[in-house]
């Protein structure tokens, strides 16, 4: 009790007080959140189990944190064996770890007090835990170092003082001194011996999660790095050299933030100063187990380019040893499938990402050539020839996966590390014989199109095309019949193209020499003559047209032999891959249809076409379109004679009525009557609905006809403003009732959860669908003209009443979901008869049933509104409590539920009694659900309450409030989403405080913190106090930094309304975090 009068600020909690036992679940709180843990340990201890386990949680807590909470035990009259069974460390002399205070009575307690309060402020002060803290104030001290260019040693002591303090003073500081005196004195404190070493902030929950941590000296030693004085530069050298390679017992960090600075700084100072072997420490920079793309970025944007664009020999070989470090090639597991037993294959990568790799060589590969050009050609040669050499027939099929060398769509995968090394070898290879003298880059081209690797053959075809004036009596050396060999067609092909008008005539006629010789080994089976006139055509084709007689007279030859209108199609390429899709060929188009002039030819041509249906050919399909494009281009052509497509082949009834449907939809005039007539006729033939194989062939089928059917009957009466003419609909509802008696109902062959998607793509469900359509169009009718709905629901009801009598007798899955999709639209048509058949059209109680009854059920998830007689007529027959009992794996199923049970609690249907189904969710407590319900009451949130559903809404943060407490780490996820509902507080009470305090830790769990910013920036103008305790509860777990207009403003509110020492905290945890910017506001209130 001392300790709460001699430290009044403290909030200090006595457990098992005046022989009263504390909660567990209370005092498992506190000792979650004390910075001090004080046990006192008697010979009982070890026998009771909430102060065993309140040591164990408080322990288990520093672990985690490895600072807090402190622990200061007091051994009152025990002896050391109950300390060793406690594992208190017995060496009290050492004064490390948990050092107790040893008292043999009460009365020794007594006289110690002064000793423990004094440990206690000790590390109270150690840890700042109870004199005011304010960061912005303290960094108005460092302003006043930072300003002077000749420090005091009491200044350089407190700024060094401030940055051990805590890593907020260091990043502060650092990222504003510019001097470079003060960076001896950094030396002798030892601050380059802190590298931040990686760490897993949580290895049991996210194992392989590490932190990396940016180190804040570095923005100082950046700073300084530009234009420096000789001896800085070469003290920042040395500390690059000790950092990556320290001394023992020191150790390397693997920090890939420090090594990205590091290269900053080694491109800013003199070339002198960074030696050869210097270029060995980015080994170790690219070897870490972590990302390398800062590194790999910053050595192709800056220190690269630093070495290039220096005029010393000595900075080239740098930068040659610099592109052999980065090009190293090095290994990663494969890929093997899932449930294989086999070794995954090594897949080969580059020390840089592929991109940062490509980005380095297209800034620098213009100098990198005539520089560092043989070396760096060299040396990504021999790269290039291990990576291929890695896989078998990687380079005899390079072709597939590189067709071209220069940068084209059709290159695959074009971040695996062989493209990358092409791109490389070529550009660089492209620069350097360039600006070498023409000996030198024959001399190297050469040794190129000499090599055992095609690839690298290719690159020297490409760069001689390029560079064609100035090499190209090596090119006539070198042209032979082997470089027409398969796998340098492109880039041969693509010098002919480019090229072949600048030869001279014999030089032309060389060529096509060649060409006309060229021939393979074909297969014996194969027809030699016109394969080799495929071949020949094929090159032959990159020079025609380009002045040379001989060239197109050869083509024209290749053309006959052929035997056919010869197009060849992308003949540059031995592997061209397109994607998309495709159109069917038709036999004629359909100004040609049309041009037969009447219904009767029409249909006679159609009939005798035989289609091949095959890849670029002529196919049913094909013509089925032209005839489709011909009916919409002239109906009244069709109209006129709709019966003689009676007698044509299937499917080609398809294409007119899709062609009639597509008028309709394009506004266009259609002659119903005779539609439907047609229609009617057609559904009524026999052959139409006699399985035969053809409907096994796609271009043959015959039961998307009458799928056709209905959906144009849709077309016409979905809604009243563009229907057809009410006195169609008789016939058009035969029409309708003649397929659905013809069609056999569908059951899905297992269960699934997309019932409705499933139905309403059968060829029933769509006539089903279409009939409901219809139904509704004729009931709307009626209402309009004065009649009662019932008289028409009474020619209508016969067909429902049939679908559910096949509900029972056979299978019938479309019609639940569709039912259950519209059972407001049946409901609409006729109450009684929805009432009276609820339990057929959800049949939940029969076992036999239980597709049909999900499948009602998940045609009523799409169902948006909630309608209360349907909700009412459902929570009778059981619906909605069996699928909270029943359902867990149809998950969109469950959540309508749940959200239509919501729903009616915010309207008053509902409530919290325990014989609510509202109240059976939040009693089961499925987090998924508790979720499902704040998503749908936040989904409200701009909606104009007018009979106070928002008090409901409250009332169930409330309950969830008490559910929760005490388990709140259990339940993050929802405690996460509860902080949305502030939206739904006028004010802060002392009751919504609590909620709030409760759920704010949590709300970056699932990131809302944008939203509860701009919410308690509203709530800031009435309740500033309690806004301001509620942000510092939040700023405990996370510090959000979007909006800053929100945080802004509530910070500037605090101020206005007094609340001081709210907002100095406020500002306090964002300065430590780096985020300045409230400091303005901060200094505002504080001039």
């Amino acid at each position: 009790m001392r300790l709460m009068t001699d430290l009044p600020q403290a909030d200090i909690f006595l457990c098992c007080n005046n022989g009263k036992h504390t909660d567990a679940r209370e005092l498992n709180q506190k000792v979650e959140e004390s910075a001090f843990f004080i046990p006192i340990v008697t010979a009982e201890y070890p026998n009771r189990p909430n102060c065993v386990e309140e040591l164990r949680r408080a322990r288990e807590r520093k672990g985690k944190t490895a600072t807090l909470p402190v622990i200061l035990p007091i051994k009152l009259q025990c002896d050391l064996e109950i300390m060793r069974t406690l594992e208190f460390p017995i060496d009290q002399a050492s004064e490390k770890g948990e050092i107790w205070t040893d008292c043999q009575s009460n009365a020794d307690l007594i006289q110690a007090y002064q000793t423990i309060l004094g440990k206690l402020l000790d590390k109270a002060l150690e840890y700042r835990l109870l004199l005011e803290e304010d960061f912005n104030k303290d960094c108005k001290i460092l302003d006043v170092i930072l300003t002077e260019r000749k420090p005091t040693s009491f200044y350089v002591k407190s700024a060094i003082d401030a940055c051990k303090k805590g890593q907020e003073y260091g990043l502060y500081f650092f990222k504003r001194l510019e001097h470079p005196s003060w960076l001896p004195l950094f030396q002798a404190y030892d601050f380059f011996d802190k590298n931040p070493v990686p760490y897993e902030p949580d290895p049991e929950k996210q194992k392989g999660m590490f932190q990396i941590l940016l180190w804040p000296v570095l923005f100082y030693l950046e700073k300084i790095s530009k234009n420096p004085a000789a001896d800085t530069a070469t003290r920042l050298m040395d500390i690059i050299r000790q950092v990556t390679k320290p001394l023992p017992p020191l150790s390397r960090a693997d920090n890939y933030r420090t090594w990205h600075f590091f290269i900053k700084i080694m491109a800013n100072l003199p070339t002198n100063v960074v030696t050869l072997d210097d270029i060995e420490l980015i080994q170790y920079w690219l070897e870490g187990r972590f990302d390398t793309t800062l590194v790999g970025s910053e050595i192709g944007q800056s220190l690269l380019p630093r070495f290039l664009s220096s005029d010393k020999p000595e900075d080239w070989r740098k930068a040659t040893r610099l592109i052999e470090i980065v090009t190293e090639i090095t290994s990663i597991p494969g890929r093997i499938e899932k449930d294989s037993e086999s070794e995954p294959n090594e897949e080969p990568q580059l020390k840089m990402s592929a991109f940062w790799m490509k980005e380095l060589f297209k800034k620098n590969a213009d100098l990198l050539g005539p520089r560092c050009g043989k070396e760096v050609i060299s040396c990504l040669s021999a790269r290039l020839t291990e990576l291929l050499k890695k896989t078998p027939n990687e380079d005899k099929y390079a072709y597939v996966w590189r067709p071209a060398i220069e940068d084209h769509e059709q290159n695959v995968g074009e971040d695996r590390p062989n493209h990358v090394l092409i791109e490389a070898l070529r550009d660089v290879l492209l620069a350097y014989v360039k600006h070498a003298s023409t000996k030198d880059g024959t001399s190297l081209l050469k040794e190129m199109l000499e090599n055992e690797l095609d690839v690298i053959k290719r690159i020297a075809i490409y760069v001689m095309d390029s560079l064609f004036d100035k090499y190209a009596s090596l090119f006539w050396k070198k042209l032979d019949s082997k470089l027409f060999k398969s796998n340098l067609r492109h880039e041969l092909y693509m010098l002919f193209q480019h090229r072949f008008e600048s030869f001279s005539s014999d030089q032309k006629d060389k060529v096509v020499a060649l060409i006309s010789n060229l021939t393979h080994g074909w297969k014996e089976d194969k027809d030699k003559e016109k394969m080799d006139a495929l071949l020949r055509a094929e090159w032959i084709s990159a020079v025609i047209g380009k002045g040379s007689l001989k060239a197109d007279t050869l083509y024209e030859n290749c053309k006959k032999v052929l035997g056919k209108q010869y197009k060849p199609e992308h003949p540059q390429f031995l592997s061209y891959t397109t994607s998309g899709g495709f159109s069917e060929e038709s036999p004629v188009s359909s100004h040609e249809l049309l041009a037969m002039g009447s219904v009767k030819e029409i249909v006679a041509f159609l009939n005798r076409f035989e289609g091949k249906n095959a890849w670029g050919e002529p196919s049913n399909e094909g013509l089925g379109e032209t005839l489709k494009a011909a009916v919409k281009s002239k109906p009244e052509l069709f109209e006129g004679n709709l019966d003689g497509f009676l007698e044509c082949k299937y499917p080609y009834q398809l294409y007119v009525i899709k062609a009639f449907r597509d008028l309709w939809k394009d506004k266009k005039p259609v002659a119903w009557g005779k539609l439907l007539a047609f229609c009617k006729n057609l559904v009524n033939k026999p052959k139409l609905w006699q399985k035969d194989e053809t409907q096994k062939d796609r271009y043959k089928r015959k039961d998307w006809i009458p799928t056709a059917v209905a959906q144009l009957i849709e077309e016409g009466v979905r809604q009243d403003e563009t229907a057809f003419d009410a006195k169609h609909l008789p016939e058009a509802g035969e029409v309708l009732k003649i397929i659905l008696n013809k069609q056999e109902p569908w059951q899905p062959k297992e269960e699934r959860g997309d019932l409705l998607t499933w139905a309403i793509n059968t060829p029933r469900g769509r006539t089903i669908e279409a009939f409901v359509s219809y139904a509704l169009r004729c009931v709307r009718l009626a209402e309009k003209s004065g009649e009662a709905k019932e008289k028409a629901w009474q020619e209508l009801e016969p067909v429902f009443d049939r679908e559910l009598e096949l509900i029972q007798s056979k299978d019938n899955c479309e019609f639940s979901a569709i039912a259950g999709r519209y059972l407001p639209n049946l409901y609409y048509m006729s109450k009684d008869w929805v009432e009276k058949n609820i339990g057929i059209l959800f049949p939940n109680k029969d076992a036999w049933l239980a597709m049909h009854w999900l499948a009602a059920l998940d045609g009523y998830s799409y169902v948006s509104t909630v309608y209360t007689v349907i909700y009412d007529l459902l929570k009778k027959n059981g619906d909605l409590e069996k699928v909270l009992n029943d359902i867990r794996d149809h998950k969109r199923i469950r959540e309508r539920t749940v959200d239509n049970i919501s729903i009616s609690y915010l309207r008053g249907q509902e409530s919290l009694a325990k014989d609510s189904l509202f109240a059976k969710i939040l009693g089961a407590w499925q987090d998924e659900d508790v979720c499902d319900v704040i998503g749908l009451f936040w989904s409200h949130r701009e909606v104009e309450f007018k009979n106070s559903e928002d008090r409901h809404i409250l009332e169930f943060w409330n309950y969830c409030y008490e559910k929760i407490k005490g388990r709140e780490s259990e339940k993050q996820g929802v405690l996460s989403d509860l902080n949305l509902l502030a939206v739904f507080l006028k004010e802060i009470t002392p009751e919504s405080k609590e909620w709030l305090l409760q759920c704010v830790p949590y709300v970056e769990y699932r990131y809302h913190s944008t939203f509860l910013l701009e919410y308690l920036d509203r709530l800031a103008d009435v309740s500033p106090q309690d806004v301001g305790e509620v942000c510092l509860a939040m700023l405990k777990n996370t510090i959000p930094t979007f909006k800053e207009e929100n945080i802004k403003s509530i910070v500037t509110k605090l101020y206005k309304s007094g609340k001081n020492g709210l907002a100095d905290q406020i500002c306090d945890r964002y300065g430590r975090a780096g985020h300045e910017f409230l400091r303005e506001i901060y200094d505002h209130y504080y001039k």
